[in-house]
């Protein structure tokens, strides 16, 4: 608690609780535990940016937890095929996004789940099989890509999308709500989702087309004053988001993030952009406050 001169004896609120800055995760081992020997998710990042490395005490546990997350927004996992169509994250093992997809696929045990880097023959061999099972079919994409080549592939009718973020320097920022508009548009899915997640937090939260995030059981979001970081404001006020995940408990709760966005209610909130002082990460533009 040195970041903040709080001491654990003047803590007796959750208000009164300090949130380690997601930047320390760049520079220190942030554990309960001894972390040499164990395993650890690292973040994307830019040319010359230093990456995030959040240490994994128990990966049963993590494995366990994102179902929670994923079922407690879509439903049964076993529903669905899942297809993960991630470039440029297949190649990095300690990605969480990789780590995900495929507990995830595993968890679905239909045949046919699978990850792409394209959509070559073989991507769409892949999905004309899975569209003549009927079964609903679940694929994971980074942002850029599918709007790289939504003039190359028809998902089906029975696709469901949901979007990861991740412009990475390839395109233009493009908004939440501009990317949804574009993709309905172009590829007309069952469904369109989004996934809000990252390196640093264990807990997942998923918002469908017009609607906002949705918080599981395990997370509590709180959006914070720019001016003044200690006052978090409650409800349908803008702000950096501080978030509480209860399933980093072997790590760290309390994390002030670098997104900004619009909290509605402690479990609704919807992500405007990244903070004007952050690094580039995932799909998030820049934010700044007048």
């Amino acid at each position: 608690m040195r970041i903040t001169g709080a001491h654990p004896s003047n803590v007796n609120t959750i208000e009164a609780i300090p949130f380690l800055p997601i930047s320390i995760f760049k520079t220190k081992p942030v554990a309960c535990f001894n972390v040499q020997n164990q395993l650890y998710f690292l973040s994307s990042q830019s040319s010359g940016e230093q990456a995030s490395k959040h240490y994994i005490h128990e990966m049963a546990f993590y494995y366990r937890h994102l179902k929670r997350c994923f079922e407690y927004a879509l439903g049964a996992v076993k529903s669905y095929n899942i297809i993960g169509l991630l470039p440029h994250y297949l190649e990095r093992p300690h990605s969480s996004l990789i780590a995900m997809c495929r507990e995830l696929m595993i968890q679905s045990g239909q045949q046919g789940n699978d990850f792409f880097i394209n959509p070559d023959a073989n991507f769409i061999k892949r999905l004309h099989q899975l569209q003549a099972n009927g079964k609903p079919c679940i694929i994971f994409g980074v942002r850029f890509a599918f709007i790289e080549w939504a003039q190359h592939i028809d998902f089906g009718p029975n696709a469901i999308l949901i979007e990861t973020g991740g412009m990475k320097n390839r395109a233009p920022e493009m908004s939440r709500e501009a990317f949804n508009v574009f993709a309905l548009k172009h590829y007309k899915p069952a469904a369109l989702y989004s996934e809000y997640g990252m390196t640093e937090l264990f807990s997942q939260c998923y918002a469908q087309h017009k609607q906002h995030f949705i918080c599981p059981p395990s997370l509590k979001i709180f959006a914070r004053s720019a001016a003044h970081p200690e006052e978090r404001f409650s409800a349908n006020q803008s702000g950096p988001l501080d978030i509480i995940d209860l399933a980093n408990i072997d790590t760290c709760c309390f994390i002030a993030t670098e997104d900004v966005g619009t909290l509605y209610t402690p479990k609704h909130f919807e992500v405007l952009g990244r903070s004007d002082h952050s690094g580039n990460r995932g799909c998030h533009a820049l934010w700044t406050q007048a």
